[in-house]
């Protein structure tokens, strides 16, 4: 709590009862503002989020509903998430703005749970970048792993499809050349999200370097990399790539994005098979 106080300022207030805060969302001073009321609960963080609600009486019960389960989706065992969650509430502000006082396409309107549209995604911008810096498309370190991208069959659920590709890396810079390999493809390039995690084994300092991009998805690219922790797979970049079909999928949709990573994992002997036709621990590339 005195960290949230320290950052938040006039902005924060602690309720009476212990625990228990009020977050004001843009600020305090705000003519519309959404109030975030936050209950620590003794299992956070190691098992559970803390309770939280939102108050705002210009916003439709069905915005709440959406940004709430956003929240709660963030939420990974073992991590702090607070900070987090008010930044991205932030992030989205003009959802809690009405429409007479925002030009934005976002603003309240209607009942309905907003739907964001990328301007483009972090994947495409990395690789805009590298295009930028060749001058041309055929970057020689996109052409030297190009052979090497692998990719899974499409899986469609609710009209929302969903497509693994992975491409064993050592590098970043390997990474990055894999991500450009991806957007040479349009429909890969034009997709909702694609969502991105690799882990590299350091044999020099025996550690790992690894990172995740959510692209939109959020906590989806951490979820990914956990489960490349958890699989102990290593020297391997995979982008879930999904494509959006106009229903919400809720938590269901960070199964299936792991799923299809997974699948492709299996197939090219990332992760092995049991008899059964379950997962087990890793098998050894050769």
């Amino acid at each position: 709590m005195g960290a949230l106080d320290a950052i938040y300022g006039e902005d924060f207030r602690r309720l009476e009862d212990q625990g228990r805060c009020e977050i004001y969302i843009p600020s305090a001073s705000a003519s519309h503002r959404l109030t975030l009321e936050v209950q620590m609960l003794p299992t956070y963080p190691m098992m559970d989020p803390p309770w939280i609600s939102l108050a705002a009486s210009h916003i439709p019960e069905a915005v709440k509903e959406w940004a709430l389960a956003e929240l709660h989706q963030q939420f990974i065992p073992g991590e702090v998430v607070l900070y987090n969650w008010v930044e991205w509430l932030r992030e989205q502000s003009d959802h809690w703005t009405p429409c007479a006082e925002s030009n934005e396409e976002n603003c309240v309107k209607t009942d309905e749970a907003p739907l964001k549209e990328e301007p483009a995604n972090a994947l495409e911008m990395e690789h805009r970048d590298s295009h930028d810096a060749v001058g041309n498309d055929k970057n020689p370190k996109y052409e030297a792993l190009r052979a090497s991208v692998v990719h899974g069959h499409p899986f469609t659920e609710k009209k929302s499809t969903f497509q693994s590709h992975l491409c064993p890396v050592n590098s970043r810079d390997q990474v990055e050349a894999f991500v450009g390999i991806l957007m040479d493809d349009r429909k890969v390039r034009d997709a909702t999200h694609n969502i991105l995690a690799y882990r590299i084994h350091d044999t020099q300092r025996n550690t790992f370097i690894q990172d995740c991009d959510d692209d939109g998805e959020a906590a989806a690219g951490a979820r990914l990399l956990h489960m490349l922790q958890i699989a102990d797979v290593q020297d391997v970049a995979v982008v879930v790539t999904r494509w959006f079909g106009g229903t919400l999928l809720g938590p269901l949709r960070f199964k299936l994005i792991n799923n299809v990573a997974r699948d492709l994992l299996v197939d090219h002997g990332y992760i092995a098979k049991s008899e059964g036709g379950k997962t087990g621990k890793k098998k050894k590339k050769k």
